[in-house]
C-alpha cells in the first residue's frame, strides 16, 4: 500500500513538473534585434500565442540597457512606436513613450514604447514597430524589443501595399468587365 502510494505521489510530481515546465516555456521572454534599412520606416512581427492570454512588449532601442535575455542593446537607436493589430488588420494596441522608460544616457530622453499587461483574445496578431519622427538626425536604424507571453514571434516582410491609382484602375476595369457581361447576357 505505501508503494502504491508513493508511486501515485511520483506520478502527480512528474505531472506537476512536467505542466510547470510546459507553462514557464510559453512565457519566457523573446528577446529581438536588428536594424531598418535606408528608407525603411517600419519592422514588422507576427506573434503567435496557444490562448487567449496576457502580454506584454516593450522597446530598447532608444536608450539602450539590457533585454529580456540578459544582453546588452546599445543607446542610439531611433524613437519607437509599437502596434499591435489582428490578422485582420484591426488596430488592438498602441504605444509611443511608456512612463517608467529609461532614459538615453547621451541626452537623458525616454522614448522607448512599451505595451504592458494587455490581454489578447487574438492568436496570431501583428506587431509593428515604427520609426518616429525625430529631430536628432544621429540616431541609428538600430531596433530592440521584448515580448513576455508569446509562443513564438518572427519578423516578417509586409510589401503588400498597392498604390491607390493602380488599385482604382483595377476597381474601374473589373466594373466595365461586369457591365460588359451583364450587356452581353441581356
Amino acid at each position: 500500500m505505501k508503494d502504491m502510494i508513493k508511486q501515485a505521489f511520483a506520478c502527480g510530481a512528474l505531472l506537476f513538473a512536467l505542466a510547470s515546465t510546459h507553462a514557464l516555456a510559453a512565457t519566457l521572454p523573446i528577446s529581438l534585434s536588428g536594424t531598418l534599412d535606408e528608407g525603411q520606416d517600419v519592422q514588422w512581427f507576427e506573434a503567435r500565442l496557444d490562448h487567449k492570454r496576457i502580454v506584454s512588449l516593450a522597446t530598447r532601442s532608444y536608450a539602450g540597457g539590457a533585454n529580456a535575455s540578459g544582453d546588452v542593446i546599445l543607446a542610439g537607436g531611433f524613437d519607437p512606436a509599437i502596434s499591435i493589430y489582428s490578422k485582420q488588420g484591426k488596430k488592438l494596441a498602441f504605444n509611443n513613450d511608456y512612463l517608467g522608460a529609461p532614459a538615453d544616457p547621451a541626452n537623458g530622453n525616454s522614448y522607448d514604447a512599451g505595451l504592458f499587461q494587455l490581454y489578447l483574445k487574438e492568436c496570431i496578431v501583428l506587431i509593428a514597430i515604427d520609426r518616429m519622427a525625430s529631430p536628432l538626425d544621429d540616431r541609428t536604424g538600430d531596433w530592440a524589443i521584448d515580448f513576455w507571453g508569446f509562443r513564438n514571434v518572427a519578423a516578417i516582410d509586409m510589401d503588400v501595399e498597392v498604390p491607390l491609382p493602380a488599385a482604382g484602375l483595377l476597381f474601374g476595369s473589373a466594373l466595365l468587365g461586369l457591365g460588359a457581361l451583364r450587356k452581353r447576357q441581356s
